[in-house]
């Protein structure tokens, strides 16, 4: 695995979590970019993994948690209602000069 250092935004407990449980299983560090407060992140799927409370409308604050992790890859997982905040987190990973984001 070339890239070790993952975030993942919308880890609930559906594809996103899953998501999540293989990146560590493979042995990358992960972060989960959560909303603060979000019960998602007690779900047994983000064992493992740090969680990083973010304001997905805020660039800043997403952008923070991506350097300070070392991220190199930004997994976005988020559900449809969730969409508008995909802007924020393309944005976020371009000022944080990472160049991998995949969204699904």
């Amino acid at each position: 695995m070339p890239y070790t250092s993952f975030a993942v935004a919308g880890a609930g407990p559906t594809i996103g979590g899953r998501i999540v449980q293989a990146l560590v299983n493979r042995g990358a560090s992960v972060v989960v970019l959560s909303r603060g407060g979000s019960s998602s992140t007690q779900t047994p799927l983000l064992q493992g993994a740090k969680i990083a409370a973010v304001d997905y409308s805020n660039v800043s604050s997403i952008t923070n948690a991506l350097k300070e992790n070392k991220v190199e890859v930004v997994v976005s997982a988020l559900a449809f209602g969730a969409l508008p905040a995909q802007r924020p987190i393309a944005e976020a990973a371009k000022e944080a000069g990472r160049e991998v984001v995949c969204t699904l």
